[in-house]
């Protein structure tokens, strides 16, 4: 056959014809058949694994895009929801600082709220304030 370079070599052609000339002595007929079908089996059972494979392979991929796109999407709904408190946040802390030192609920007043806790020094079940007691100033009366 002559060579043409689009031309696929069979490679259970090639590998018979290896395995005959390698061999001292001539094979029978049968025996090059037989040889030629085990050559053609696990060929094509090579050939079903790979596409196996493949398959796997591309679904893996679909996999690993789908989980990249979520953590994206978990990235923003993230950044989105921090914004979020950030503002709420900031409005409280703007509205903690518009009230007077001396008004009721400012912190450190009459109604300045304390819970057990282990404090340094105050031993075991000492009674210690709130650190933001302006928190909490809201929770015992109505607002203004």
């Amino acid at each position: 056959m002559p060579y043409h370079p689009h031309h696929q070599p069979n490679p259970s052609r090639c590998l018979l014809f290896a395995s005959v000339a390698s061999t001292d002595h001539p094979k029978r007929p049968s025996e090059a058949s037989a040889e030629q079908a085990i050559e053609v089996l696990t060929r094509s059972s090579l050939e079903v694994e790979l596409a196996a494979k493949e398959r796997e392979i591309a679904q893996l991929v679909e996999d690993v895009q789908r989980l990249q796109a979520s953590l994206t999407k978990l990235r923003e709904n993230s950044a989105s929801q921090i914004s979020q408190l950030e503002q709420q946040l900031s409005a409280k802390n703007s509205t903690l600082k518009v009230r007077a030192p001396g008004a009721p609920g400012a912190g450190g007043g009459p109604h300045a709220h304390t819970w057990p806790r282990k404090e340094p020094g105050l031993g075991t079940g000492g009674l210690a304030p709130h650190r933001h007691p302006e928190l909490f100033s809201g929770a015992l009366r109505p607002p203004a």
